[in-house]
């Protein structure tokens, strides 16, 4: 979680000079599967929920950094 906050964050910063996490959301271990899919949805979701316009570079880091996990197997 930590690369995706790093990697994306700084593209958001360098596009719209803001900043996209909120510091709470780092201060919570990622204990469980569904824990870990909340957060994988958040990511995805993010921008839409607060009517964000698109980035195209951004999305593309997104989709880098999550891609992995869409075809893993979490097994239950």
């Amino acid at each position: 979680m930590k690369k995706i906050k790093i990697v994306t964050s700084k593209k958001f910063k360098e596009l719209m000079n803001v900043n996209l996490w909120a510091q709470k959301f780092n201060r919570k271990a990622i204990d469980s599967v569904e824990g870990f899919s909340n957060v994988v949805n958040y990511v995805r979701n993010n921008r839409m929920k607060h009517d964000l316009s698109e980035s195209e570079e951004l999305e593309k880091a997104i989709q880098m950094m999550l891609t992995p996990f869409d075809n893993y197997s979490w097994g239950g």
